[in-house]
């Protein structure tokens, strides 16, 4: 079965939402300033709103009888609700799993709706896919890290990361960085992993085309062989069948028609014959009784 190419205006709207929670986050984590936490604030309040729209446009019966999209959107909401509520860093462990939680819910619930616009066989698209997430990878790491001093350090320390390599000659320091690094690792084992299997899938798939060409071409073949064995056994049958009909009825031959009308002018000559015989000698008596009767009168 093939993937859809395009998403619900629900589903683009809970991307989006998700998507406004990644700055949020850093912005409360890491802000330079009062009014940037209030920012981030303000973003998890969007994304709360977000997140709560596609459940209000669903219906009551959508919400009494809730499907799994639906309870992850709702626990979004409601997480992104309370975490747009200000607090004083640094953060205790409690509220650190808290917020870390919600973010691996959030990155999963995003990442299940990505994988269904990327086709399995459309090399473009996943490479645009991944182009745009090294790019956005780049930038926050260019944001985060210090040691990151220009914007291709942040994309050469979001590729490296993201391929597992490590060399070692830019690492992530801060936390907000650390934990930027952890989501670019998981993305980039999904989209290697999808990479992989999109360039396997290509030649596994002219390996199928080749083969299904060749069954074509075998199939034709045994049609026409059966087409020539059907003709030939109907000849056969039917060259069958007049031999043994001009066995078994000398007389329907090619000049059967001359026969027939033969045979019906010689019964045509018998009635005629039949209607000139003398009259049998029942009918002779009567006529002499006849006779005798008029001259005795």
């Amino acid at each position: 079965m093939k993937k859809a190419l395009f998403l619900g205006p629900a589903k683009l709207v809970v991307i989006l939402a998700v998507g406004i929670a990644v700055p949020a986050f850093y912005l409360m984590l890491s802000g330079p300033s009062l009014l940037a936490r209030l920012c981030g604030s303000a973003l998890y309040a969007v994304t709360a709103v977000l997140m709560l729209l596609p459940l209000v446009r669903a219906g009551r019966r959508a919400l009494l009888r809730p499907s799994a999209d639906t309870l992850v959107d709702g626990v979004l909401a409601c997480a992104a609700l309370a975490s747009a509520w200000p607090t004083a860093l640094p953060w205790s462990p409690l509220e650190w799993g808290l917020r870390l939680g919600f973010c691996a819910l959030a990155f999963l619930r995003m990442a299940l709706l990505a994988l269904r616009l990327i086709a399995p066989h459309h090399l473009v698209q996943i490479f645009g896919v991944a182009a745009g997430l090294l790019v956005l990878s780049g930038a926050g790491f260019w944001w985060l890290e210090p040691k990151v001093h220009s914007y291709g350090d942040g994309l050469w320390l979001a590729f490296i990361t993201g391929a597992t390599v490590g060399y070692g000659d830019v690492v992530p320091s801060t936390p907000a960085s650390r934990i930027l690094a952890v989501f670019i690792v998981l993305l980039g084992y999904a989209m290697l992993s999808v990479l992989t299997a999109s360039i396997s899938a290509l030649f596994v798939n002219a390996d199928e085309q080749q083969f299904k060409k060749e069954l074509h071409a075998d199939i034709r073949m045994l049609r026409q062989e059966i087409h020539l064995l059907r003709d030939q056994l109907h000849d056969q049958l039917h060259d069958q069948l007049n031999e043994q009909l001009h066995e078994q009825l000398p007389d329907r031959l090619p000049g059967q028609e001359h026969v027939a009308h033969g045979r019906r002018d010689a019964r045509r000559g018998a009635q005629r014959a039949g209607d000139a015989r003398p009259a049998p000698p029942a009918a002779e008596a009567v006529n002499a009784t006849s006779i005798r009767a008029s001259s005795s009168t």
